[in-house]
């Protein structure tokens, strides 16, 4: 097949016989003002135009919005929403923010549909925009009218189509089944957790009623006791953003923000000067403490130190005491963590006082099988790990072969035969 130069930077070498068009050429913009008590109301998503959905923000204007006929192309204006884009198989109403494009008769349909979705043409989409405020970039349709893109007969344009639509049906299962073995893999990885540190390792050991209902049976040597038996609770503060001498990079100082990758916390976003300056003023906590959040939406999220830190407010530590392996508690509340959030004060937000916190019960058991069962954990979880991971980048490299593909051949580098 042989290529010449589009002149068009996005789109590079297309096949000699395609051209390159505005967008303007081949759509019109539909502007029509509806209600959405009149039209349905829809949202205009990454995976497409769809029934709105529950949990998206309503406008109280139900008479401003614009109206929206099958095989229309959608697109939102707004940079924070992008890639949220799509042709809509259904008639309604989309905010103002959106863009309505009623495709001409030079258009296919399913085609355009990756085109304008593909990766290359939404970051050129927003490129022709202009900024709002800090990091917030739109684009009207007077601008994106001005933007080119390739054009070439529709039967051709079908069967690029058709070729596609089968293919990213594929990658998007093999996706699907990929990341469900993910979930298995992360409910096993629970299960095993919290069998191992509710039951041990022997499995011929007599056992007890544990008299608590997510625990069951345990050992008959194992003792339930409070949290607060074992260990000190001591929650964070946060030093006057005006204290030049408080803040510097010595000591880690987490907040809920940090708790985004694995278990052990190693680095926070903000750190603490000298602990001479300002240990009257922030509790620090010794290394191998746990921290577990204690107020919002990730409340009970845990990780463990490896180094003395300090924390703000929303964070407790649990200083483990002597008979008490750091690793071994780790694991417990992992386990438990669904129970400590069924058992949390709510207000405006869920809350966990160190009170609550302090109450809540764990099992008393001797040092040498704590440190038996935190090791045992440490192999079996980082081997489910492995697997989790390996298969966690299997879906980021299809990702990336699909925008890839689409973009290959939806500008002509690749032939469909």
């Amino acid at each position: 097949m042989k290529m010449k130069d589009s002149g068009i930077e996005w789109i590079g070498e297309i096949p000699e016989h395609w051209e390159v068009n505005k967008i303007g050429q081949f759509f019109r913009q539909r502007n029509t003002k509806v209600s959405d008590e009149e039209y349905e109301p829809l949202s205009v998503t990454k995976k497409g135009i769809m029934p709105q959905l529950d949990n998206v923000a309503k406008s109280k204007d139900r008479q401003n919005r614009k109206l929206v006929k099958k095989n229309d192309f959608v697109i939102n204006s707004r940079s924070d929403r992008k890639g949220s884009s799509g042709l809509s198989e259904i008639e309604g109403a989309v905010s103002l923010i959106n863009i309505v494009l009623e495709p001409s008769e030079k258009i296919f349909g399913r085609y355009i549909n990756f085109l304008l979705k593909s990766y290359t043409f939404v970051e050129e989409f927003y490129r022709n925009g202009h900024g709002i405020v800090d990091d917030l970039w739109t684009t009207k349709y007077s601008e994106m009218k001005s933007i080119f893109i390739p054009i070439f007969p529709l039967p051709e344009q079908q069967k690029i189509a058709n070729f596609l639509d089968d293919k990213t049906a594929t990658i998007e299962r093999i996706i699907e089944l990929t990341k469900k073995s993910i979930e298995e893999y992360k409910s096993y990885k629970k299960s095993l957790i919290t069998e191992t540190v509710t039951k041990g390792l022997n499995p011929d050991v007599k056992m007890k009623d544990s008299g608590i209902e997510w625990i069951g049976e345990i050992p008959e040597h194992w003792e339930v006791v409070k949290l607060k038996k074992m260990t000190l609770l001591k929650t964070g503060k946060t030093p006057s953003s005006s204290g030049q001498n408080y803040w510097g990079d010595v000591f880690n100082w987490f907040t809920p923000g940090d708790f985004y990758n694995g278990l052990i916390l190693k680095k926070s976003n903000r750190k603490l000067n000298l602990k001479s300056n300002i240990d009257k003023i922030v509790p620090f906590y010794p290394a191998y403490s746990i921290l577990i959040i204690g107020i919002g939406g990730t409340l009970g999220k845990i990780g463990i130190i490896t180094q003395e830190a300090s924390s703000n407010q929303q964070i407790t530590a649990i200083i483990p005491d002597k008979e008490l392996e750091s690793k071994y508690l780790l694991y417990f509340l992992l386990a438990c963590q669904d129970y400590i959030r069924d058992n949390t004060l709510y207000t405006t937000m869920p809350i966990l006082n160190n009170q609550t916190l302090g109450n809540f019960q764990i099992l008393r058991i001797s040092i040498d099988e704590q440190q038996k069962i935190a090791n045992f954990l440490d192999e079996k979880c980082a081997s489910i790990d492995k697997f989790i991971e390996q298969k966690e980048r299997l879906i980021s490299e299809l990702e990336t072969y699909k925008k890839s593909m689409i973009f290959e051949y939806v500008t002509g580098k690749k032939e469909v035969l």
